[in-house]
């Protein structure tokens, strides 16, 4: 790859998510693709793409599509895409005044896989050690102490994250014995937060707030977990 400058990929095989209904309060998109994985396995997606489509995908924020296709990866997948729709083309026309193809699947595409996922019978998930698979939703999951809590990076530091974690921590303390560290995705979600008095509340409350960076997942923000 160094030496010619190319690098060698075959295309991948599709599976198609189907998405209907619509999130529960407090359930987010990284809730779904935690429940996906859940249900497909690590290795479930390997080397394919990722397809979601469907009446919910109107149901989702483009901050929850972005996360979900972030973390296509965690699947195996090649890649995570979503069906271009009004919320999509308004996201990049705030972003860029250049001209933009709008690409669709074909009417007769092949898919390996059709799953259909009912956002409304998605309760909020975790991940437990040592995969992403493992998961369990809230009411699974008992009493366990919290040692450490990470708001942001890649797949949770977007605005609308920091500000429902501000709203939940206004006026309050953290536990002593919890270290809590927020880390916005990027420089401009940062400033926002700023601005708006966001990060006021996570200091006050005795959280650490880092400069947008990859995070704890590479121990490139304040050394490791």
């Amino acid at each position: 790859g160094m030496a010619t400058g190319k690098a060698w990929f075959k295309v991948p095989s599709a599976i198609k998510f189907v998405l209907t209904g619509k999130l529960n309060k407090y359930v987010s998109g990284k809730d779904v693709i935690l429940h996906i994985i859940g249900k497909i396995g690590v290795d479930g997606a390997l080397y394919r793409s990722m397809e979601f489509t469907g009446e919910g995908v109107s149901e989702l924020s483009v901050t929850d599509r972005l996360t979900i296709c972030n973390m296509a990866i965690e699947a195996g997948a090649k890649n995570g895409i979503f069906e271009v729709d009004e919320q999509t083309i308004a996201y990049v026309k705030e972003r860029s005044d250049r001209e933009f193809p709008i690409f669709k699947a074909d009417e007769d595409a092949q898919y390996d896989e059709v799953y259909e996922i009912n956002l409304s019978e998605i309760r909020s998930t975790v991940a437990f050690p040592h995969l992403p698979e493992n998961t369990k939703t809230f009411d699974e999951i008992g009493d366990i102490r919290i040692d450490q809590v990470v708001i942001g990076s890649c797949t949770n530091g977007h605005y609308k994250d920091l500000e429902e974690a501000a709203s939940i921590l206004k006026g309050k303390k953290i536990a002593k014995h919890v270290r809590a560290i927020i880390i916005p995705a990027t420089q401009d979600i940062y400033m926002k937060a700023l601005d708006s008095g966001i990060l006021k509340i996570f200091v006050e409350a005795g959280c650490v707030v880092s400069t947008p960076t990859c995070g704890p997942c590479l121990g490139g923000h304040m050394g490791i977990l």
